[in-house]
């Protein structure tokens, strides 16, 4: 297997997006959330790995929709499938992500 670190910033487009792991997600039942405003991608900590990878997926998909194409894509029918198929591809691939180093928003 290979691992990539998932760095605690992510640039798309000219901006840069903190990446954090965030416990306060269970309340709303989400996996994972793209605020746009305040630029924070947030993935809950406590799920399996293979979810929480195909949840930076579906947000980094979110906000490249966001970014680059002004919202174009308008539906979770389509973000979701193509979220779950590039995991798949990168599972096939022998790629794992790593999520450890991710500060933790819930202590801030």
């Amino acid at each position: 297997m290979y691992s990539i670190k998932i760095p605690d910033k992510i640039q798309i487009g000219g901006h840069y997006f903190s990446v954090v792991v965030d416990e306060g997600l269970s309340s709303d039942g989400n996996r994972a959330k793209v605020d746009y405003r305040r630029l924070v991608i947030s993935i809950h900590p406590n799920r399996k790995d293979s979810i929480k990878s195909e949840a930076i997926i579906h947000e980094v998909l979110h906000a490249i929709n966001t970014v680059y194409l002004n919202n174009q894509i308008d539906s979770e029918d389509i973000i979701e499938p193509l979220a779950e198929g590039l995991w798949q591809v990168f599972e096939q691939l022998g790629i794992e992500f790593d999520f450890g180093a991710l500060p933790d928003e819930t202590k801030k």
